[in-house]
């Protein structure tokens, strides 16, 4: 077993998290985690956290530290996280490694160094030329909650403005089904319950996606076995325990309940791809890069996580 270790943006806090958690995980020369990223920049974040590990790291992209800025975007820093992200993908498809882990990516900078994607789970899916795929943040079993939350995004990173219009009976239907067959083959939930957000306030009082679009997601799933039910207004179905997931229709509706609830205990999963790719639950955190105090408690999950799928 081989887990790759994408370092993420060099200006972010990727690469201090990253040495931090396998630091703690990985005895010495075991060989189980391959850090793809710059050596020089993960040379002076070992010398700046007092960090022992001394594992394979495969330097795709050399960047002295000198010409990167914490907390700044930079075509610099945005290229050479994009060439990790290939890299890794790389590794995947040559089976040399397991699973993917990715710190995380500026996406500012990816755009300014000209590669226009929304993040990792969207470039991803068009390496592998994977169609149905899907974002789920999951708490693991650190959650304090009963029942770890998981959330599934319809949409992800676009404006608010753009959210209605991207709604349709097939991708909420794609996104349910995605997230019953991952929880079933993965959690070992033989018939998880399901519930699904209304885009609007009071569900469908005040909009018209509801009937037109959601609710007939949410039947043809049902009709198909699916143990599935929605939409519920989002202030109150996040209140309601006994769900083994949540499908929202955007970003911030999703996660800022996951984050209230779950954050540092959840992890980034995409779904529907042909391998294993987690993420931790939070960014680049430009704010506190460079001043090594960064948690790495989530991308220690993330890393559990990877494992425990890819096995």
């Amino acid at each position: 077993m081989k887990i790759g270790i994408t370092m993420g943006d060099p200006a972010g806090i990727g690469p201090e998290i990253t040495l931090k958690a396998i630091n703690k995980i990985e005895k010495k020369d075991t060989g189980k985690y391959v850090i793809i990223g710059s050596k020089d920049i993960l040379k002076s974040v070992k010398k700046n956290c007092n960090i022992k590990w001394d594992g394979e790291i495969i330097n795709c992209v050399t960047i002295h530290p000198e010409y990167i800025k914490y907390g700044k975007k930079s075509v610099t820093a945005g290229n050479a996280a994009y060439q990790f992200i290939l890299k890794g993908y790389d590794l995947i498809k040559e089976k040399k490694i397991n699973a993917l882990v990715t710190a995380p990516i500026c996406k500012a900078s990816v755009k300014l160094a000209g590669f226009d994607y929304p993040g990792h789970t969207e470039l991803l899916a068009e390496l592998s030329n994977t169609k149905r795929f899907a974002m789920m943040l999951a708490g693991t079993e650190n959650s304090k909650n009963k029942k770890p939350l998981r959330v599934t995004l319809v949409t992800t990173h676009i404006p608010i403005k753009e959210v209605s219009s991207s709604l349709t009976t097939k991708t909420i239907l794609e996104k349910i089904e995605l997230t019953q067959k991952f929880l079933v083959e993965n959690f070992g939930i033989k018939q998880p319950n399901i519930g699904v957000c209304a885009l609007n306030p009071h569900s469908d009082e005040f909009g018209e996606e509801e009937k037109n679009f959601i609710r007939p997601a949410v039947e043809r799933a049902k009709s198909y076995g699916i143990n599935v039910s929605g939409p519920y207004p989002a202030d109150t179905l996040f209140t309601k325990s006994g769900f083994d997931a949540i499908v929202a229709m955007y970003h911030d509706q999703g996660l800022i309940p996951l984050k209230l609830k779950e954050f540092g205990n959840a992890v980034n999963i995409t779904l529907g791809l042909p391998f294993v790719r987690t993420s931790p639950d939070h960014g680049t955190a430009f704010d506190i890069a460079g001043k090594w105090t960064a948690n790495p408690g989530s991308m220690l999950n993330a890393i559990k996580m990877a494992e425990k799928l890819a096995k």
